[in-house]
């Protein structure tokens, strides 16, 4: 079989090894909430639909435009007129709305699981007015990562406050929905010097092709790096952070940019190869509610653990995730992240 990562690979797993779910979960959904940000279409959309079938009760959707959240809500609510479903707003164009978002989380009772959907696949270099950085990088990762930053200890002292409704075992998590093209993202691991952040600013180093790619990978960097040298106690820290990739999916809104041959391509891959997104958004329940304490850090794909590109594990792989930390706690902190304040609760929690 060739390495994993290779178009053939990755092809034959859209044919042959499509995702599927017990019919009886490990853990009952009844009286949990839980967040979905980006699921106001797709795959987003259709994993709220899945996980409030199978019984939760408390359902946050987290859009940056109200009304599409509330159009979704409607859809969504039709099939699930018992579930108590809110929409409200993040932008992750902004620090200063994802913060809002996170804060806004603390009054929730409970947190059993934060998902974090959205995503964008930039076509053309834009830059962000809030913050300066490239709006796929923004929007994708470092916004992206700052959520799961706060919500991690959140979900941990709201555990810490309901032990007793947690006897089953249920692990909570924050899970990042990333991608298996992260495998094929390996220039940036050895060409990065100084600033990594700086580097993605830099229109010079734009390519549409290779961008969003970009994205799913330092998503992965990231979220490791937080899970082996942030996070005390490793995988007895009462919250997992985890990423997955959903595979290949039809009506996900992520190609809503692409214009000309780019297009073209990408339909005929969906309708040659594409499941469905009721089939990929399988894989977020699967990340969610059968996976526990083992899965601290871990990458999904395929309902199973994976490696991440080999590159990661060279010198120039771990001082860029280490540069990847560093320079998002600079980058958060200028933006007013009380970093201190929320690595001083992580150490709480974890007691």
């Amino acid at each position: 079989m060739p390495f994993r990562g290779s178009f053939f690979e990755l092809m034959l797993i859209q044919l042959f090894q499509a995702p599927n779910l017990p019919k009886q979960l490990p853990h009952s959904l009844t009286g949990r909430t839980g967040i979905i940000v980006g699921a106001t279409v797709g795959l987003g959309e259709s994993a709220a639909q899945q996980f409030l079938a199978r019984g939760l009760t408390h359902l946050i959707i987290g859009s940056r435009s109200l009304s599409r959240g509330e159009a979704a809500k409607a859809r969504i609510q039709s099939a699930n007129p018992s579930a108590k479903i809110e929409v409200w707003e993040i932008d992750l164009e902004s620090y200063a709305s994802t913060i809002a978002f996170c804060k806004r989380c603390e009054g929730l009772n409970r947190i059993d699981f934060a998902i974090l959907s959205a995503a964008l696949a930039p076509t053309k270099f834009r830059t962000v007015e809030e913050t300066g950085h490239e709006l796929g990088m923004q929007i994708n990762v470092w916004s992206t990562c700052l959520a799961a930053f706060l919500l991690m200890p959140l979900l941990a002292e709201k555990f810490n406050a309901n032990k007793s409704l947690y006897k089953d075992g249920f692990v909570p998590k924050v899970t990042i929905i990333s991608s298996d093209v992260h495998l094929w993202a390996k220039g940036p691991l050895k060409k990065i010097e100084g600033s990594v952040l700086a580097h993605f600013d830099d229109p010079k180093n734009f390519d549409s092709y290779e961008r969003y790619q970009e994205t799913k990978l330092f998503e992965i960097l990231f979220h490791q790096y937080f899970a082996k040298e942030v996070l005390p106690k490793g995988r007895d820290y009462p919250v997992v952070i985890n990423s997955l990739s959903p595979g290949l999916c039809t009506d996900t809104g992520l190609i809503r940019e692409m214009t000309g041959f780019d297009l073209v391509y990408m339909n005929i891959l969906r309708a040659l190869f594409a499941w469905r997104a009721e089939v990929g958004a399988r894989t977020y329940l699967d990340a969610t509610l059968l996976r526990g304490k083992e899965g601290q850090g871990e990458y999904y794909s395929g309902a199973q653990i994976l490696p991440i590109v080999p590159a990661v594990f060279t010198e120039d792989g771990q001082r860029t995730q280490r540069n990847v930390w560093e320079g998002l706690v600079e980058d958060w902190k200028k933006h007013g992240v009380d970093v201190d304040g929320v690595l001083s609760r992580i150490q709480k929690s974890a007691a």
